[in-house]
């Protein structure tokens, strides 16, 4: 085997490892908020961070933003213009803002080691709202979501929510009101649609639960150039963390 060779499959193998390392970091960071879920405090601790879970709406905001607003287990609504309101409108609502880019600037810190250079809370309640909440009320969510911050990373200065929001629930009124279940589907299915040319999706309405948990779960696996662009910026933001936190020393 030539050493051009090696070089590939060595650069391959990293990627695996990482794309096993993040899921390492998610499966932990479920454990994490399933805890908070039953515990008296609401209170998730992650890489050095506390954020606050509001157990009746299933939502994870930075601890800095809940202050005084909690009463038992859940978050109080001050309506229209109100703090509170614009908090869980933030984290859970109509202004949901990230980029990708910024949420595997967070990946890459959290696997260097090196969080505590950075503000990342937002970002982090973000992910965890992402990757670990929405999955769990929204099993299709979850390799939905991997699959359009992997189409988006690096990507430009765009809020990835765009993308994201139509195939959410909308958890700043969860479980007062829940979506259409038929609403969700179909913007599912056409983000499917177009991240696959049309191959697949197109009767995302009418498969059963499971089935199409199982589709959107394959394509993991069907885009994996894609996912290897994606771990493969993860790895690139490792490396700059560390570089940073080397000079950061000098």
């Amino acid at each position: 085997m030539s050493n051009g060779a090696m070089d590939l499959a060595e650069f391959y193998g990293r990627l695996r490892s990482y794309r096993q390392r993040v899921g390492a970091l998610i499966d932990a960071a479920q454990e994490a908020f399933l805890r908070a879920m039953s515990s008296d405090s609401n209170i998730l601790s992650w890489y050095g961070e506390t954020f606050w879970v509001d157990r009746v709406r299933w939502l994870v905001v930075p601890m800095l933003d809940v202050g005084t607003a909690s009463i038992g287990h859940t978050l109080q609504d001050d309506g229209e213009g109100g703090e509170v309101n614009e908090t869980l409108a933030v984290y859970g609502g109509s202004s949901r803002m990230n980029w990708s880019h910024e949420i595997t600037r967070v990946l890459g810190a959290m696997l260097a080691g090196t969080t505590e250079r950075h503000m990342w809370a937002m970002t982090g309640a973000h992910l965890l709202n992402l990757a670990v909440v929405q999955p769990l009320v929204n099993p299709p969510f979850g390799p939905l979501f991997w699959l359009a911050l992997a189409e988006d990373a690096p990507g430009p200065a765009d809020n990835l929510y765009t993308d994201l929001t139509p195939m959410m629930f909308d958890m700043s009124v969860y479980p007062t009101q829940v979506p259409s279940p038929q609403e969700v589907r179909r913007a599912q299915g056409a983000f499917m649609l177009r991240l696959t040319s049309a191959l697949v999706g197109g009767d995302a309405e009418q498969r059963s639960a499971d089935d199409w948990l199982r589709i959107c779960t394959w394509q993991l696996h069907a885009q994996y150039p894609m996912m290897n662009r994606l771990f493969s910026d993860i790895w690139s933001r490792t490396t700059q963390a560390e570089i940073e936190a080397r000079e950061a020393r000098r």
